[in-house]
C-alpha cells in the first residue's frame, strides 16, 4: 500500500517538468540606454581643496553619443563627445571624449583612458563587482544599493531609479563617498564623488581632497 501514496506526487512533478513557459530574466538593460544621438545636460559643482584653501568650479555638462565604432577587442563602442560651458547664456565647446560599452553583462565606460564598470547585469540588489576591473587603481567594489525605486531631481521625478554605491570610507584622516543614480530608460542622472583627506573624523576639517557633483537638468533620448 505504501508505494501508492508517491504517485500523485510523482505525477505532479512530472506534469509541472512538461509545463511550457517563454518567461525570459529581465537583466533591466533599460537603465543603460545607449541611443545614438540622445544627450544628457548636467549642472555641475567641483570643488578642489589645498593647503591654501579652496576653489569651486561650476559648469554645465552635454554628454552626446554620437556614433558607433570597433573597440580594441573588436566589439562595438560608442563616442560620447562632452561639451561644457560656464553659464546658460554661452553655447557648448568640446570639453574631451569619453567612450562606453554596454555588453550583455555590463556597462563599460573610458573617462579619461581609464576604463570603469559602471553597472552589471542582470541587476539584482545586493550584487556587487569591482568598478576598477579593467584599470591600474585598486580593486573598488561597487553595489546595487537601490534597485526600482522612485527618485526625484529638481523638477524631475523619475518613476525608477537604481544607485550604484561606489566608495564609502570614514576613518580619522579619509573620508570617501561616492555613488551614482540610473533611471530607467534614461541612463545617469546624479553623481557624487568625494575624496577628502580630514583631521580627526572632521569632515569639515580639510587638508585636500576634491568633491564633484551631477545633476540632470535636461535630456534627449
Amino acid at each position: 500500500m505504501n508505494k501508492f501514496k508517491y504517485i500523485p506526487i510523482i505525477g505532479c512533478l512530472f506534469f509541472s517538468c512538461l509545463k511550457p513557459t517563454n518567461e525570459l530574466p529581465n537583466f533591466y538593460y533599460g537603465y543603460y540606454p545607449n541611443e545614438l544621438n540622445s544627450w544628457i545636460e548636467y549642472e555641475v559643482t567641483e570643488i578642489v581643496h589645498g593647503s591654501l584653501g579652496s576653489d569651486t568650479i561650476n559648469y554645465f555638462l552635454k554628454e552626446i553619443k554620437t556614433n558607433e565604432f570597433f573597440d580594441n577587442e573588436g566589439e562595438v563602442a560608442i563616442r560620447i563627445e562632452r561639451f561644457w560651458k560656464f553659464n546658460q547664456n554661452e553655447s557648448y565647446v568640446i570639453k574631451d571624449v569619453w567612450q562606453e560599452k554596454v555588453t550583455s553583462t555590463a556597462v563599460e565606460k573610458v573617462e579619461e583612458n581609464n576604463r570603469f564598470v559602471k553597472l552589471i547585469f542582470p541587476v539584482k540588489y545586493g550584487e556587487y563587482w569591482d568598478g576598477n576591473a579593467f584599470n591600474s587603481f585598486p580593486l573598488c567594489e561597487y553595489t546595487y544599493d537601490s534597485i526600482h525605486q522612485p527618485y526625484s531631481l529638481n523638477s524631475f521625478d523619475f518613476d525608477s531609479s537604481l544607485t550604484v554605491f561606489q566608495k564609502d570610507l570614514y576613518t580619522a584622516v579619509d573620508y570617501q563617498n561616492a555613488f551614482e543614480v540610473y533611471a530607467k530608460n534614461i541612463g545617469l542622472i546624479y553623481k557624487q564623488d568625494i575624496d577628502l583627506s580630514i583631521n580627526l573624523y572632521n569632515i569639515s576639517n580639510i587638508n585636500e581632497g576634491t568633491e564633484l557633483e551631477m545633476k540632470i537638468i535636461n535630456y534627449s533620448l
